[in-house]
């Protein structure tokens, strides 16, 4: 399942949280929400920003660029956008596409799509984030051109298309149908938020072809694009090995619409722990009650208590209603689970509202164990500084 933590999955849900439309978060920065800084999450995250985890120095940053004061998030945009990993790059892209209405926000993400030596994949993101805010980059188009490999020229492509270069798409199709690419589960999602349905063909081609692991991402950029055979790929994920269900249920868990729908709702039938899983995922689109999602909080599983804690957050956050106290109650205890992946899942859980009595319940665990910042701690600092959807 993708809630493992890994860098590779994180950097798959920083752009899964913005299906390739970014939303904006609900409390863009501290400053604007007329709150002083916490000084002591402030410190766990300048802390986090020094340290050589890269998946702890990528949220560090990012809060840090979403929340300071000063345009474009002042001095952490410039450092985390030179970090020497990619990953930490496009964490900060995201983190100022939130702010994509301040010029210097603007043009800090346009240098990124413009610079040379920059990722293809980091680039694209950037250039589609441009794209996004109506914005055009003609260094893109040459980019591509200028590219080695199809997989090299297929994310500059991709943003170049969405900002009218009449011949990217043909170059994006060109270089699905070789099926050559690293495991870059982002990009395949940003092409089902393209609109670009010229790019379903090649998608179909790929399907076949391509890695295991970029299936269900390739199966999803199909459904965005209103190809049949999405759906027919994900009900296929669906009927076959217990962990594919799951993993094809981690997908529709952040998607919407009438498809998605109708295949958690078929994946109710088949049992087992995956069966378990889809009714956790309508408890948090807020089409079932949170008892199932209580129930699970307790259970033996690990993962499973991470996922009905990470769907009775949604639930709460999206429909607020009767049962609060007993779902409130369910995430303050699970901040004290021996697992670490069910203690985060508690405090995004505990963020996505920003009530002062769920900060309160946050705020003792931003003393990292052993003193030195941890997940948990940058997690925790990350809720307090930058609190609601991200």
């Amino acid at each position: 399942m993708r809630c493992s933590g890994s860098v590779a999955a994180l950097a798959a849900v920083l752009a899964l949280t913005g299906c390739g439309g970014h939303r904006a978060p609900e409390a863009l920065a501290t400053a604007s929400a007329g709150r002083a800084p916490d000084p002591a999450a402030l410190a766990v995250l300048r802390s986090g920003a020094e340290d050589l985890d890269v998946e702890i120095r990528m949220k560090s940053l990012a809060c840090l660029i979403r929340s300071d004061a000063e345009p474009a998030g002042g001095s952490w945009s410039p450092r985390a956008l030179l970090d020497p990993s990619p990953y930490v790059q496009r964490a900060a892209l995201e983190a100022l596409a939130a702010r994509i209405d301040e010029p210097a926000a603007r043009a800090a993400v346009a240098n990124t799509a413009r610079r040379v030596g920059v990722d293809p994949y980091t680039r694209g993101l950037a250039g589609g984030i441009l794209a996004d805010a109506g914005e055009r980059e003609a260094s893109l188009s040459e980019a591509w051109r200028a590219a080695i490999a199809p997989w090299q020229a297929a994310p500059l492509a991709l943003a170049a298309a969405r900002m009218g270069d009449p011949e990217a798409a043909a170059a994006v199709g060109r270089a699905l149908v070789e099926a050559e690419f690293p495991l870059e589960v982002p990009f395949f999602l940003s092409i089902g938020h393209s609109g670009l349905p010229e790019l379903a063909p090649a998608l179909r081609a790929a399907a076949g072809a391509v890695e295991e692991d970029l299936v269900l991402p390739l199966a999803v950029a199909l459904l965005g694009l209103g190809a049949p055979e999405g759906e027919a790929l994900l009900r296929q994920a669906l009927a076959g090995p217990e962990e594919q269900r799951m993993e094809a249920l981690d997908y529709l868990a952040d998607l919407d619409g009438d498809a998605a729908r109708r295949l958690v709702r078929g994946a109710l039938a088949g049992g087992g722990p995956a069966a378990r899983y889809a009714r956790l995922v309508r408890v948090g689109w807020g089409e079932a009650p949170p008892q199932d999602a209580l129930d699970t909080a307790s259970d033996p599983d690990r993962e499973l208590r991470a996922l009905a804690v990470r769907a009775l957050g949604r639930a709460r956050h999206a429909r607020p209603g009767r049962a609060d106290g007993r779902v409130r109650a369910a995430l303050a205890a699970a901040l004290g689970d021996p697992e670490p992946l069910v203690r985060l899942e508690a405090i995004r859980a505990l963020s996505l509202t920003g009530r002062p009595e769920d900060r309160g319940l946050l705020r003792p665990l931003l003393t990292p164990e052993g003193g030195r910042v941890d997940l948990i701690s940058v997690e925790t600092a990350t809720a307090l500084l930058c609190p609601g959807p991200s």
